[in-house]
């Protein structure tokens, strides 16, 4: 089957009532017949048909065996390194890394002796040195916020030559439509089903899926012993999401490579991040590796972060809100959002400046989209006119690609 045909018809089968959409079990615990003897649950913190549901589907997009919900991404992320990592371990990240990874990595786990190393992933044999004596390497491609690829099938095979280390991608971004990690190697792909799969900014929600038994057993405890489930109904949203996702995702891409291109032009931005734009320094490895480019865009002001705030509070249809992947479009100043953990200091030293804006793209007529991004940009202007009018002199417009 394809992934859109699995989409819709992954993880359910009413064999008793042949009903088409699977039901919420909203139940705290089950009858047991006697005691011990059940007929596959105790418990909804063990286990529950709507979760199993979910997770069935989602490990068929994933080309998994095994998926595992979690009550949010962060905490899908907690338990990968809650189960896999120990004191004295080391992780490898990338250095443009999603701010609440960064948290847990670099200012909670460190206080267990668990310490984190940055690499350039854009050099397989650097991340291939990092990852020896490594327990968890740890990937995103497109990267958060400044949408970096990487080739991570080559990443894979260099890693895996040298350490045993587990490979672990969180393809959020990528979605199991653009990219499937377990089909070349990696040992544990993490999703936060909040965002494009379940798509409509009405559930939060994380999931991990994998191929290897041993690491589902794993997970399978960690899931019951630390109570991070996701809920029943929390699940049957994200199925019902799930069912429309590749025609939604297809849309993402389509309106983000059209106000990309436009950004590429527009008055007032300095620079463009997006995969699919040739100017962007990992557009030959997008090409290569993923079947889309994805569903944001990532632009720097002119103005800097006074600028880029008047931006976003001038936006009408796009929405000042964290998060990404729902049909409405969302803008996001990373420094005071989505990254505000990273510090000043560490922001600068990875390349976050303070006046990066992200640009999560709905599904909106995409003219509607750019009329919005033009009078932002004009209102923003007018706001900064007095200023510049007082400073003298006019900046000059850069276009460029990605900087890592």
């Amino acid at each position: 089957m394809g992934i859109n045909t699995d989409a819709i018809h992954a993880g359910f089968e009413d064999e008793q009532f042949r009903s088409l959409v699977a039901p919420i079990y909203q139940t705290s615990t089950y009858d047991q017949e006697y005691p011990g003897v059940t007929k596959g649950y105790c418990y909804t913190r063990t286990g529950n048909p709507t979760r199993s549901s979910l997770q069935s589907a989602l490990a068929k997009l994933e080309e998994g065996t095994d998926a595992f919900s979690f009550a949010t991404g962060i905490a899908a992320e907690n338990a990968i390194f809650q189960v896999f990592l120990k004191p004295g371990d080391k992780v490898v990240v990338p250095y443009d890394l999603y701010g609440g990874t960064h948290r847990l990595l670099f200012i909670l786990y460190p206080q267990w002796g668990i310490h984190a190393v940055r690499a350039d992933y854009r050099d397989p044999k650097a991340v291939a040195e990092a990852a020896k004596g490594a327990r968890i390497v740890w990937a995103e491609s497109p990267t958060n916020p400044r949408l970096d690829v990487y080739d991570l099938p080559a990443i894979v095979k260099a890693v895996k030559a040298v350490s045993k280390a587990l490979v672990v991608v969180d393809n959020t971004f990528a979605t199991p439509l653009g990219q499937k990690p377990l089909t070349f190697g990696a040992d544990l792909v993490l999703q936060s089903v909040t965002k494009y799969l379940s798509g409509h900014s009405d559930v939060v929600q994380g999931a991990v899926i994998t191929k290897n038994k041993e690491l589902a057993e794993r997970l399978t405890f960690i899931q019951n012993g630390t109570g991070g489930g996701a809920a029943p109904f929390d699940c049957w949203l994200a199925l019902r999401g799930l069912r429309t996702f590749p025609i939604r995702y297809k849309q993402h891409c389509e309106n983000a490579q059209a106000v990309a291109e436009y950004l590429e032009t527009a008055d007032g931005v300095s620079k463009v991040y997006y995969p699919g734009l040739k100017s962007h320094e990992t557009h030959a490895t997008a090409k290569k590796v993923l079947k889309y480019f994805g569903g944001v865009v990532a632009i720097e002001l002119e103005g800097g972060v006074e600028f880029a705030k008047n931006f976003v509070s001038k936006l009408k249809v796009f929405k000042l809100a964290e998060s990404l992947g729902g049909v409405k479009s969302l803008a996001c100043h990373p420094a005071t959002m989505t990254h505000a953990a990273v510090s000043a200091e560490e922001r600068a030293k990875i390349g976050l400046s303070d006046g990066l804006i992200r640009l999560a793209v709905g599904i909106e007529d995409v003219e509607d989209l750019i009329a919005d991004i033009k009078q932002a940009l004009a209102a923003a202007r007018s706001a900064a006119a007095p200023k510049n009018a007082k400073a003298g002199g006019k900046s000059k417009k850069q276009l460029v690609g990605a900087k890592a």
